[in-house]
């Protein structure tokens, strides 16, 4: 949120058929000691499974800002889903951007910092 200029909070959301998973490797996340790369958040296709996240209504200006921070399209790209949003005490059907990391071969564990940032 604080990297699109938004400071509020979101919405709570859940994406059905998908995991959320850590891939990498990652060095700029490599803060635990020993200094060894990491696996960064993404979303995987696993039948079944829910993942859990928040949603926050960004304008065009704030995804394009967004994308630079995530490393459009080299490391990262956006990803339509539908996913259920809790807006008052309603769970509501809606399209949402997802970024998904684009190699996601190789999974490993997060940082303790990755971990603290963004969980």
């Amino acid at each position: 949120r604080s990297r699109a200029g938004r400071r509020e909070v979101g919405f709570p959301a859940r994406v059905w058929d998908v995991a959320l998973a850590f891939a990498g490797p990652n060095w700029s996340w490599a803060h635990d000691e020993g200094g060894s790369a990491g696996g960064v958040a993404t979303l995987v296709p696993v039948e079944g499974e829910v993942a859990l996240g928040t949603v926050v209504y960004l304008t065009a200006a704030q995804l394009q800002k967004l994308d630079r921070f995530e490393g459009v399209p080299t490391h990262y790209q956006r990803k339509e889903l539908t996913a259920e949003v809790l807006e008052g005490d309603e769970w509501e059907k809606k399209r949402v951007i997802a970024y998904v990391k684009v190699d996601a071969s190789q999974f490993l564990p997060p940082s303790e910092a990755y971990r603290c940032a963004v969980l």
